[in-house]
């Protein structure tokens, strides 16, 4: 009964495309109608999994070539399910995703697409010949809910011991590198240090690729790359922004790498950030690794002066993860080439 000049954004999930009025509304609205719309037939494809994207429990969800569903469950390991699901359902699933975030998605030209469901979880799509004709993809969804420490402790993953270690280096101040390899929970962890942080007079800056982290502090402020505004950019940025503790996400990029190291080193501190690698040592490495695809000089002074604590995430033979060691960085053996690592849990 309105006329379209008087429509609210409380009005549109009422409005569809096919009614009278849509034609009438502005362009801003008419795209929050036809995406509420776009999502709806997502999700109808996904309603065998719509209860795993709502279980909090639930973390990672994979089709595989089989038409298996198969989980991942916070600190639990990997299971599969009974839940199949046809190709053809997948495969008009991967279009709608496709069509909702403008990425182009062709069996032949362009079969792969890296893009995010409209409730936000991230989406890795494949089909046409690169999976042999039988589609393939796997949901990483963002935390629903922190996971504490003490949980941590409750469940086998850290000992109590290694908790009240972790706490002591946060509350001094100490920058912390969390390493493991896919799949161990790194981010999960990060959120859980994050957690502690949440009655912390500091400014908190949290930069991120895709938001996963969550931050209860009131002084936060927290950032996403896009396509045009990468890591280097955004952490350049919060050397203006007057922050006490500056998080990174995940470290892969070289430039980035460098500036946080810089930042980290200028008087920022209680740091976090992850990095992929198998153990502590090889984590580090990385670190100079990245830091040598844009600078010729050695950054080992750097990593010295910046990192103080590294936490190493590993899985168990059932897929569950735990904390393996935690390790204060002391000092760089330059005769043997390796970093000198003090097991403090």
């Amino acid at each position: 009964k309105k006329h379209a000049d008087d429509i609210e954004s409380v009005d549109l999930p009422y409005i569809t495309k096919f009614d009278d009025i849509f034609k009438k509304l502005p362009f801003k609205f008419k795209r929050i109608v036809q995406q509420s719309e776009e999502a709806k037939g997502i999700f109808s494809q996904l309603s065998d999994i719509e209860h795993l994207l709502k279980d909090e429990t639930v973390n990672e969800i994979n089709l595989n070539q089989d038409g298996r569903i198969w989980i991942s469950k916070y600190g639990q390991g990997k299971f599969k399910t009974d839940i199949e699901l046809s190709a053809d359902k997948a495969i008009s699933m991967m279009k709608m995703v496709a069509s909702f975030n403008k990425d182009p998605l062709d069996k032949k030209t362009n079969p792969i697409i890296s893009s995010n469901l409209p409730t936000g979880e991230r989406i890795e799509c494949l089909m046409g010949d690169v999976v042999m004709n039988m589609p393939v993809f796997s949901i990483r969804k963002r935390p629903s809910r922190i996971f504490t420490l003490d949980e941590y402790v409750q469940r086998g993953q850290m000992t109590q011991n290694q908790k009240d270690i972790i706490l002591e280096e946060m509350r001094l101040g100490h920058n912390i590198l969390i390493v493991g390899a896919t799949g161990t929970g790194k981010t999960t962890f990060c959120n859980a240090c994050l957690h502690e942080l949440k009655n912390s007079t500091k400014r908190i800056l949290i930069i991120e690729d895709t938001p996963e982290l969550i931050c209860d502090s009131e002084d936060k402020v927290m950032m996403t790359t896009t396509e045009y505004v990468g890591f280097p950019k955004l952490l350049k940025s919060t050397m203006r922004l007057n922050g006490n503790i500056v998080i990174l996400g995940e470290m892969r990029d070289g430039e980035a790498v460098i500036i946080l190291l810089k930042i980290w080193n200028m008087g920022a501190q209680g740091g976090l950030s992850t990095i992929h690698a198998d153990n502590a040592q090889k984590g580090l490495r990385k670190l100079e690794q990245y830091a040598a695809e844009v600078s010729p000089a050695s950054q080992v002074g750097s990593i010295l002066d910046s990192v103080h604590t590294v936490v190493c995430l590993q899985k168990r033979p059932d897929e569950s993860n735990y904390i393996s060691q935690v390790a204060r960085l002391k000092d760089y053996d330059w005769e043997n080439n390796h970093y000198i690592l003090e097991n403090i849990d």
